[in-house]
């Protein structure tokens, strides 16, 4: 995976585990981290570690790369679903 930035900022995003997107997706992990990779991101697809994260700079790459899929659509609801997003966190600082 990425190494994280040294942005200050950055250090707020959420970090999503793997074991979630899985739970999302209803997909086993071998499956998750294919996407993973497909999606441009280093990790060992033959690692088996639920609890593994993605910081939100992969994950958002992930999100992209399967946009227009349903997985996409379900991932989505992870960035938006939690009260105390991403979204909220940054909209808030910036009034």
């Amino acid at each position: 995976m990425t190494s994280k930035n040294s942005d200050p900022g950055v250090s707020n995003f959420p970090h999503y585990s793997i074991g979630e997107i899985m739970s999302k997706l209803n997909l086993d992990e071998l499956s998750v981290r294919k996407l993973i990779s497909k999606a441009g991101i280093d990790i060992d697809i033959m690692k088996n570690d639920p609890s593994e994260t993605l910081p939100y700079e992969d994950f958002r790459l992930l999100w992209v790369s399967l946009a227009n899929r349903r997985e996409g659509r379900l991932l989505a609801k992870m960035l938006i679903e939690e009260q105390d997003n991403w979204f909220t966190r940054w909209s808030i600082k910036r009034r």
